[in-house]
This record gives structure tokens, sequence and C-alpha cells, in this order.
């Protein structure tokens, strides 16, 4: 290499870590967008951290990035790219991870992690001379050629959506407009094909955004009053606001591209308290249901139960930090997985749980009453219908401001004493019953001695 050349690849080195450097001060004016979905906020934090390291990684290996430069046998843009490669390779992986659920740039372009991912691949795409999309969306490049690919490049994210099957994408704006003017409530694609959406593409496409959906609301309705002409300014609404980028997103992959992120989400998770850290740091309480409800029942046992016995994990020391929210989330997991084991089994977890509730047919109802509150207890006599009344009311419970050793006092706010029996029974009673022990600060005093170093 020549000396002109080694100066040349020494400037360059200054230029890309400018750059990097511009793009980290950049992302410090960044906050989140309110209103997200839970699922796509959590994705979004948990990104936008692992993006900024990465960055702040790529800025202090000056060595490593000098050296590749210096020894890079091929053109100039070549060794940019190889310099780039560790950020190239976050950008890959997050689009492989998010395609097919509401992570997607083009679902909530405005999350933080999508505007952050957008304006370094901006700032990239000068060095790289290529445009950002195909940095943000790597396979793009292998499914558009020609026209089609520059068309969806000349985009914004929130103009279209993909396809079922992500080879094609589709243009919101033209889509409606076209059943607009052929008066009819059937879509299609806008890729020249003339082919019909599938149901779910079709759902995306009318529930895209507000805008969207009054439109292909006012197609509906002037649709089925053939002779009602369609006002001639209905689409004027959606137009201006996917031109000003300013749409009311609303588009969803629904419950299958909720449990994929979800599953995304937690693939890196391997304890308890990292999952319990995402539901009290980045959600409201109210919010643990959905989250929860996303989570697969193998991966939830995973990260909770660690491979033991869920009795077991309940009475586990370690588990409990004394934070009241973290603990309450602790309480609710383990609440969530009772239920879903609890779910697959019969009417009665034992085979002589149907003695008790039996019993009212052949002994008088005086004698029956206690003996069926008292069997029920020892016998296994609840039934899934008064165990899941039961699930339901704590976890109501642990999502309220009520203080963790106010159960009892709880159901009876509530008026929900009648399913006191089936909650404090079994497994479920070792959950509700630990609500109260962990809220005495003498629980933490003890558990490194005596029995309850045991469950440590």
């Amino acid at each position: 290499m020549t000396k002109s050349e080694s100066l040349l690849r020494a400037n360059m080195h200054t230029r890309i870590k400018e750059v990097v450097e511009d793009v980290l001060k950049a992302f410090q004016l960044l906050e989140e967008c309110p209103h997200l979905k839970p699922l796509v906020r959590i994705e979004s934090d948990l990104a936008f951290r692992e993006l900024n390291l990465v960055l702040e990684q790529f800025v202090r290996s000056e060595a490593q990035i000098n050296q590749i430069l210096k020894n890079y046998p091929g053109p100039e843009m070549g060794a940019i790219q190889c310099c780039l490669e560790t950020i190239l390779i976050f950008l890959n992986d997050r689009w492989e991870c998010i395609q097919g659920t509401d992570a997607v740039y083009f679902h909530y372009p405005n999350s933080r992690i999508n505007r952050a991912c957008l304006l370094l691949a901006q700032h990239l795409a000068t060095l790289l001379e290529t445009h950002p999309y195909l940095l943000l969306m790597p396979s793009i490049k292998n499914l558009y050629k020609g026209e089609l690919l520059e068309r969806l490049l000349s985009l914004n994210f929130n103009e279209f959506i993909m396809s079922d099957d992500t080879h094609t994408f589709i243009e919101v704006g033209p889509c409606l407009n076209a059943a607009d003017k052929s008066r009819t409530t059937t879509l299609f694609h806008t890729d020249g094909s003339e082919k019909k959406l599938t149901e779910n593409e079709t759902q995306r496409i009318i529930n895209h955004s507000l805008e969207a959906l009054y439109y292909y609301d006012v197609i509906e309705y002037s649709t089925q009053r053939l002779q009602m002409p369609i006002p001639p300014n209905s689409s004027n609404e959606l137009f201006k606001a996917l031109k000003e980028q300013k749409c009311h997103m609303k588009v969803s992959y629904g419950r299958k591209g909720n449990q994929k992120l979800a599953e995304t989400i937690l693939r890196k998770i391997k304890d308890p308290h990292e999952l319990v850290d995402i539901m009290t740091s980045v959600l409201s309480k109210n919010e643990w249901r959905d989250f929860i409800g996303c989570i697969s029942t193998e991966t939830l046992a995973r990260i909770m139960l660690e491979g033991d016995a869920l009795a077991y994990c309940i009475q586990k020391s370690k588990n409990y930090t004394g934070d009241a929210d973290h603990d309450r989330a602790i309480l609710f997991c383990f609440s969530e997985i009772y239920w879903r084991q609890r779910e697959k089994e019969g009417e009665h977890t034992t085979s002589a749980g149907w003695l008790p509730n039996y019993s009212k047919k052949w002994l008088s109802y005086n004698y029956t009453h206690s003996l069926v509150d008292y069997g029920k207890k020892w016998m296994g006599g609840y039934n899934k219908d008064e165990k899941k009344a039961a699930v339901e009311v704590l976890q109501s419970f642990l999502i309220s401001d009520v203080e963790l050793g106010g159960l009892p006092d709880y159901l009876k706010i509530k008026k929900k004493e009648a399913v006191e029996g089936a909650l404090f029974e079994g497994d479920l009673g070792m959950i509700a019953s630990q609500a109260g022990l962990i809220a005495d600060p003498a629980y933490f005093q003890k558990r490194t001695t005596g029995l309850l170093s045991y469950f440590n």
C-alpha cells in the first residue's frame, strides 16, 4: 500500500468514527414513542440498549479498526464494510427476528429503536453508498428487482405493509384507492399482479391506521349503497397522513405475531429476575396479563421454574427481594404457571376430590355444609371453575395497589370471600400464603437461617 493510500485509509477511519459518534449523540435525544403496545415497547427498550452497546464498543475498538483498514487487501468500500461488520450484523439479526411481528419498521416506525436504526442506517448509507432500507432490511434486495425495488425504496415506512409470506409489499393508499375507484370492498395487491389479498393481509390494510380505517368504512358504506357516490375528499385524510408520516398506526400481526415477538424477546432470558425486571421497569402492572399471555407455557416454565417443581420454587427465598413490585411480579408468574398446569388436569386433582360435593346428595344440609368446606380443602375438592375464579382474584390483587400482606382484607373489600377456600388450597394456596409471608420484613431477616435457608 502506497503512502497516499495509507493516508486515505487513516482519514477513512476518522470519518467512520465521527459518523458513529454523531449517531450516539443523536440517540441521546430520542425518547420513546407513547402508546406503544407492551411487547413492542419491551423490544424497543432492549434493542435500543443493545444497539448503544454495539456502537460504544465500536468506538472503543480503534486499534482493531485501524488494523482492518491497514491490512484489508480489497477496495475501499470493502474495507469500510468490514469495519462496520458488527453494526451491520446487529441490523441484519434484528430484521430477521422482528419480521412477522409488530416491531417491524413499517408497523411502528416511530418506536425509539426503529427511529434509531433508521438514523444509523441513513448515516451508514452515505459511507457505503447504498440505500438505508437495504441496511435495515437486507433480505429485500433478494426479493425485489428493478422498478419494484426502486418503488419500495421511495416509500416511507408507514406507506406499506408486507404480504403474509413477506415476499411482496402492499401500498396502503393505492390499495384502498383502487377499491374506491372499482366500487368494491375486495382488496388486491399493488404490484400489478391483480392478486387478491388474503384475509390477514386485508385486515392489516383496513386496520393499518385510524385514517385507513375511516377511508375503508366510507368505501364499504358507499359500496353497499350502489347509487350513493363516494365523497370525493374521503381519501384526503389518509394520503395527507401518509405523506406527512403522521398516521395513527393500528396495524398488527395479531396473536401469532405477539407470540413470536415474545419468544424473540425472551430467548436470551435465563432466570426469573431478568423476566421480572422487564415487567417492572418497562410495563405497568395493568399490562402484565397481556404480556404473560403472549409467552408460551414452555418458555414461562423454563424461566421461572429453572427445572424445579412449582411448589419448590414458590418457597425458594432467593426468588424474592423485598421489593414489592418485583415480588408481586414473581407471584403473578407463579400463579399463571399454576393455572396453565391446572387447566390441563381433570375437574378435580385427586380421585377423592368428588367426595365432598357428592356428600350433599346423601347427608342433611347443615351437616354437609361444614363437611363440604372441610373436605374440599383436604381432598382436592375444588373444581376447575372454582380454582380459575380464585386465580383471577389473586392476579387482580397482585396488580392492585393493596399491600402484599393485605390479601384477606382485599377479599372482603371486593366481596370475594367465596373464593377463599379455593384460593388457599394446594399449590395456589402456597402462592397466596407466600404473599403474606414476604410482606413481613422478618421473612428476609430469617431466610439465611433455619428452614428457609433450605430453599435458598
